[in-house]
């Protein structure tokens, strides 16, 4: 009935055009009414890497809030920990991976955990599991190169 997506609404690295380096905000698109909500409005953060729980109830994402690495640029190598909040906007909050650079969250079937990439620099990865309700986080796989975890149910 719905789907989530990230998009840019300005050019905010002014290079003339809106690409994949410009900040985005989470939308939704309810398709019935084809209203389109943005979930997150905050043109100052990057909010990418969407992805809804299997029950509906939640949405994780990652997001781009602040100079990170300290190298005075605003890019996506400083995405840290990751962010969950409702299918309307509300109730976000932010999940404390003790500062990990993170993409590519997705849900696992039962909605307990969240599979991400961890970027730990010059090309290594590695894929790591969160778990809810106080399971923490930890690696689940050798260092290598990794894109686009998902779960297969």
């Amino acid at each position: 009935k719905s789907i989530i997506f990230a998009r840019a609404l300005a050019d905010t690295d002014r290079n003339g055009q809106l690409d994949l380096n410009d900040n985005k905000d989470i939308f939704r698109l309810d398709l019935d009414s084809m209203t389109l909500t943005n979930l997150t409005n905050s043109p100052d953060n990057n909010d990418f890497d969407v992805s809804w729980s299997m029950d509906g109830q939640w949405i994780v994402f990652c997001s781009v809030r602040e100079d990170a690495d300290g190298n005075r640029f605003k890019n996506l190598d400083d995405s840290r920990d990751l962010f969950l909040m409702r299918p309307d906007g509300s109730q976000e909050s932010r999940i404390e991976l003790g500062n990990l650079r993170t993409f590519d969250p997705n849900w696992s079937p039962d909605g307990r955990q969240i599979l991400f990439g961890v970027d730990l620099g010059e090309n290594i990865e590695e894929l790591w599991l969160y778990t809810l309700d106080g399971g923490g986080y930890t690696s689940i796989t050798p260092r290598g190169p990794y894109f686009h975890p998902e779960w297969y149910p």
